[in-house]
C-alpha cells in the first residue's frame, strides 16, 4: 500500500511538475493566457458585464477597467452569491466559502469554485512530489494532518462555510486518505482540550512518518499534551479505548464523534509496551521518542507564524521542516521546493498577479516577470472564484527566480503595524528585536505580545520567559537591548526615541496559563483552532492581557522629558 501510493505520487506529481515547469520558461506568456481565460469565463457575471471584459484585449486595458479591489469593494457581489444569487461575481457555481480568521470581527466570505478547488489540489500534489523527491520514504508511514473543517456552517442559500486548511486536507489525493492517522470528522470536536487529547491519543498509536499543520503551535500544543495524559493514553491504546477514565466532560456533538472514534479502536498491547518502554528511558515521552520515522514536518515558517518553528526541533527532534506554502483564504499563492525556508516559487496557474512596490505611494502596477530580487512588493491576485485585482493586504519580498518565476517569501500583513509618533513599526521589525535580544542575553521568551501605548508614549513588552529574570535584569539588560535592536532596524523610532518623543519600552511580566486563556478566548470568539494566528502586535491591552499581568518592570532615561 505504501509503495503504490509512492507511485501513484510520483505519477500524478511528475505530469503536473513537468507542466509547471514549462509555463515557468515564459512566464508572461503564461501569466497573460491565464488572464484571458478568467474573463472569458466571466464576462458575463455581473461584475463582468459591469467591467466590460468582453471587450478587454490586452493587460494594459485590464488594469484600466478594473480598480484594485479588497473585500469592502466587492462586499455587495459577494454577499448576492451568499444568498445563491448566480453570475454576480463569476459564472462557476460556488461549492463553498473559505472563511477568513483574519483581523476583522466579522468573517470574509471568499468563493470557491470547482476551478479553484482543482487548482489548489494540483499545487499540494505537486508540493508533495516536490517533497517525495527529495525524502522518499516520507510517506512508509501514517500521515498525520491536522486541518480545521471543511463544512463549519452554512449561508442562507445553504452553501457550505469552511477553512482553507480543511479544504486542502479533503483534497490531497484520494490514494493517500487510507495512510491518514486522523479522520476528517475529528475536525468537528468542539471541546478544545478533549480535540488535541484525541489527535495526541492517535498520535501515540500511529507510525507516522508526515507530519503537517499550518501552524507550528498547534503541533507545540500536540506534544504537551501527549505528556499531560501519556499514561492515560497508554492504558488507553493497551485497552482500545479513546480513554479510560471520565478525563472529559462530553457534550453531545463531542460524544457522538467519541462514539464513532470507539468503534475504530482496538486493543493494541504491543504498542502500549513500545510506548511505556519508551517512558521508561524519558521523563516526559515526547514526538521525537515514539515517532521514529519521521520524515517531514509541514507547516508556515514565515511571517510572525512562522516565530515558534524553531521551538519544534525541542519536541520532535532534528526534523526537516517544508514551508506549506504562502496561502491564504484566497488562494495558493507559492509551492516551496526546499527544506526549511518560508520561500517558494510562485504559484503562477492558479492566479495572475499584479505588484506594487513598497517603496512607492501610487505607482503602476509590475508583473511577475517585472519583479527585481531583493525587493518588496505588495500583491493583488485575480483568480478562478471571482476575485479581480484583488489586494489581500499582504508584503512579498523576491529571492530569486525559478527559471522566470519569481520565488517569493511573505513578509508581513500591510496593517501589521504599531505606530505612536509616525514610527511606523513593522511586526517583522518587532520579531528582529525579539530574536536579537535573546540571542544577546541568552534566554528564551516562550511568548510575547508587544502594544502601542498612545497615553505612555512606549511600547509595552507582555512576556512568559523559560526561566524567572530578575527585575535588576530585565531593567538593565533586556529593556536596553531590545530598544537598542528595535532601533537599529527602524530609523524612525531611533530618532524618536533620541528626542524622546517616546519613552524607552517597558515588559509586563505574564503569568502562567495566559497565551493559552488568550487563545482559547479567542476561539470562543470565532478564531479557528489549526490556523489560529497569535497576535505578536496589537495596539492596547486587552482584558485577558491585563488579568494575568503579575509585575510591571519599567525604566526612565536619565535625560527623559518625562521626569
Amino acid at each position: 500500500m505504501r509503495n503504490e501510493i509512492s507511485k501513484q505520487l510520483s505519477e500524478t506529481g511528475k505530469y503536473l511538475t513537468d507542466t509547471f515547469n514549462a509555463k515557468s520558461c515564459d512566464i508572461a506568456k503564461s501569466q497573460l493566457e491565464l488572464l484571458k481565460l478568467i474573463l472569458s469565463e466571466n464576462q458575463t457575471s455581473q461584475f463582468g458585464k459591469r467591467h466590460n471584459f468582453a471587450d478587454i484585449k490586452s493587460i494594459e486595458q485590464f488594469q484600466a477597467s478594473i480598480p484594485i479591489q479588497n473585500y469592502e469593494s466587492l462586499s455587495a457581489y459577494i454577499n448576492l452569491v451568499t444568498k445563491g444569487v448566480e453570475n454576480a461575481l463569476q459564472t462557476e457555481k460556488v461549492i463553498m466559502f473559505n472563511l477568513t480568521s483574519g483581523t476583522t470581527d466579522k468573517p470574509k466570505y471568499i468563493p470557491v469554485t470547482q476551478s479553484f478547488e482543482k487548482k489548489t489540489a494540483n499545487a499540494m500534489t505537486q508540493w508533495l512530489y516536490r517533497i517525495l523527491r527529495e525524502h522518499p520514504n516520507f510517506l512508509n508511514g501514517k500521515s498525520f494532518i491536522i486541518a480545521s473543517s471543511i463544512n463549519e456552517s452554512a449561508t442562507s442559500a445553504g452553501t457550505p462555510c469552511g477553512s482553507m486548511s480543511g479544504l486542502i486536507y479533503h483534497n490531497l489525493p484520494t490514494f493517500m486518505h487510507e495512510s491518514f492517522a486522523l479522520p476528517f470528522f475529528l475536525s468537528k470536536v468542539q471541546d478544545y482540550d478533549l480535540r488535541y487529547y484525541l489527535m495526541a491519543r492517535l498520535g501515540f498509536e500511529s507510525d507516522v512518518s508526515f507530519l503537517a499543520t499550518p501552524n507550528p503551535m498547534t503541533l507545540i500544543k500536540l506534544a504537551e499534551t501527549g505528556v499531560k495524559y501519556q499514561n492515560e493514553i497508554i492504558e488507553a491504546i493497551e485497552k482500545g479505548s479513546p480513554f479510560t477514565n471520565e478525563l472529559f466532560k462530553l457534550k453531545e456533538n463531542d460524544s457522538a464523534i467519541v462514539e464513532r472514534l470507539n468503534k475504530q479502536l482496538y486493543a493494541n498491547p504491543q504498542r502500549a509496551g513500545f510506548l511505556r518502554s519508551k517512558a521508561s528511558e524519558h521523563t516526559e515521552l515526547l514526538p521525537k521518542h515514539y515517532w521514529k520515522n519521521l520524515s517531514v514536518i509541514g507547516c508556515w515558517l514565515g511571517g510572525a507564524i512562522g516565530y515558534h518553528a524553531h521551538c519544534l526541533k525541542e519536541y520532535y527532534g532534528n526534523v526537516p521542516l517544508r514551508d506549506l506554502g504562502y496561502m491564504a483564504s484566497e488562494g495558493i499563492i507559492t509551492i516551496p521546493t526546499e527544506d526549511n525556508t518560508a520561500k517558494g516559487v510562485l504559484a503562477i496557474e492558479n492566479s495572475f498577479y499584479e505588484f506594487i512596490p513598497s517603496e512607492s505611494d501610487s505607482p503602476t502596477p509590475l508583473l511577475s516577470h517585472q519583479l527585481k530580487v531583493g525587493k518588496r512588493y505588495k500583491i493583488l491576485l485575480t483568480n478562478h472564484s471571482g476575485l479581480y485585482r484583488y489586494d489581500i493586504n499582504d508584503t512579498i519580498k523576491v529571492e530569486g527566480f525559478y527559471n522566470q518565476t519569481p520565488i517569493i517569501s511573505f513578509v508581513r500583513k500591510t496593517e501589521n503595524v504599531l505606530n505612536i509618533m509616525g514610527e511606523k513599526v513593522h511586526i517583522n521589525h518587532l520579531i528582529h528585536a525579539a530574536d536579537e535580544t535573546q540571542k544577546k542575553l541568552g534566554n528564551k521568551w516562550l511568548q510575547f505580545r508587544i502594544i502601542s501605548s498612545l497615553e505612555n508614549r512606549r511600547y509595552e513588552i507582555m512576556l512568559t520567559t523559560e526561566n524567572s529574570l530578575s527585575q535588576h535584569f530585565i531593567e538593565h539588560e533586556l529593556i536596553p537591548a531590545f530598544d537598542s535592536f528595535l532601533s537599529e532596524c527602524n530609523m524612525e523610532y531611533q530618532q524618536k526615541r533620541k528626542s524622546h518623543r517616546l519613552r524607552i519600552p517597558c515588559v509586563h511580566l505574564m503569568r502562567p496559563g495566559w497565551a493559552e486563556k488568550v487563545k482559547k478566548h479567542d476561539i470562543k470568539n470565532g478564531k479557528r483552532d489549526v490556523q489560529y494566528k497569535w497576535k505578536i502586535a496589537a495596539n492596547e491591552l486587552s482584558s485577558e492581557d491585563q488579568e494575568f499581568i503579575i509585575k510591571t518592570i519599567s525604566r526612565e532615561d536619565s535625560n527623559d522629558e518625562s521626569k
